[in-house]
């Protein structure tokens, strides 16, 4: 088990169904998830106030409608979107807890909603913990209080429920977690954290691509000219973590209070760079910042459409695996975390610069 114990008690009513009703449970629920997450993305970027048009639909009566379909589609269609639908992967839960929090700060949602967004998504995943800092920071005290409440009440009722599983995940799922991290096998070749993309430069690495036919697949060997330990190369990968986390340490410190919505949603993606195992379809997470940047103007939108871009031809990786040899190949495997990269520091760059509009 990858998810956390406390994701246990989420799952349990769709233990009573067999597995092709659960999934089809599964996916219509995530499908009803996307139709808000929509709604969310569409007030975020501004496109539903009234006389504002997106892609040739003025807002208002049936061009609204047409307005919400045309968000819907664009949210669906997106890769680590579509990616999560295919896979039946919780990561549009991570989505709409982020949402949710982001609401709540924008004052558009209750606390409840919001914590138990919160709590939702770190069952989901560990790393949706870490959004707490930037609310800290903010000293949004109610808001984290409530925060905490929920996920201490879902692991409680988890332990009390399944008090073997969470003793397992301890002892067998977190070392064997830690062991692909620093020994030879490492992750596959989808990954994008900053870590991996890292190591496909620097360490030899073997892969079976899958091609047009996921029954066919082509041998790969990237070989570096120059190997390094991976104990140290995870090292080098939070110290350029760390490095890359200051621009939007400093727009937190400066604008935190003032752009409350805008700061979370970059630290939102901060875990993306710092966290050694980042499969794509976590990269969800990107669409508040997207949506964000496109409602600047000038800079922001022009920011917005190359993490758009760097997304989409994320979704090329196993294509580049084939072509390019190495370096090449490693480089274009990492489109992704380019994305990520691109959206913290524009965002970053904008919030500090003062040039900004409110969501």
């Amino acid at each position: 088990m990858t998810s956390p114990p406390i994701w246990l008690p989420l799952l349990w009513p769709l233990g009573y169904f067999s597995f092709p009703v659960a999934s089809a449970l599964w996916l219509a629920f995530s499908v009803l998830l996307l139709l808000w997450i929509s709604r969310e993305l569409e007030l975020l970027a501004g496109v539903s106030q009234p006389g504002t048009t997106f892609l040739g639909a003025e807002s208002g009566g049936n061009r609204s409608r047409l307005q919400r379909f045309l968000v819907f589609l664009i949210v669906v269609t997106f890769g680590p979107v579509t990616l999560a639908l295919m896979l039946g992967q919780n990561s549009i839960i991570l989505l709409a807890g982020a949402l949710s929090l982001g609401a709540c700060l924008q004052k558009r949602s209750s606390l409840s909603i919001a914590s138990l967004g919160f709590a939702a998504a770190t069952a989901g995943k560990i790393y949706p913990a870490s959004w707490l800092v930037p609310i800290v920071m903010m000293r949004r005290w109610k808001l984290v209080t409530a925060c905490i409440l929920f996920l201490v009440s879902l692991a409680g009722l988890t332990y009390a429920l399944f008090p073997t599983a969470c003793e397992q995940y301890v002892k067998d799922s977190v070392p064997r977690v830690l062991g692909r991290v620093t020994g030879p096998g490492g992750f596959e070749l989808d990954d994008q954290s900053l870590f991996s993309v890292l190591r496909r430069l620097t360490v030899e690495s073997d892969y079976a691509v899958p091609l047009v036919s996921i029954s066919k697949t082509e041998k790969i060997r990237w070989k570096p000219s120059r190997s390094v330990d991976p104990a140290r190369l995870l090292f080098g990968a939070f110290i350029l973590s760390l490095l890359l986390l200051a621009p939007a340490c400093v727009a937190l410190a400066k604008t935190g209070r003032s752009a409350p919505v805008a700061n979370f949603y970059i630290w939102v993606l901060v875990p993306l760079l710092f966290f050694p195992h980042v499969p794509r379809y976590n990269h969800v997470l990107l669409l508040p910042a997207l949506a964000w940047l496109l409602t600047q103007g000038g800079t922001g939108l022009r920011i917005g459409i190359l993490g758009y871009l760097l997304v989409g031809l994320s979704r090329l990786t196993h294509l580049w695996a084939v072509i390019l040899p190495s370096p090449w190949g490693p480089l274009a495997s990492g489109f992704g975390l380019y994305a990520v990269i691109v959206a913290i520091l524009g965002m970053a760059w904008l919030l500090v610069h003062g040039n900004t509009r409110s969501p």
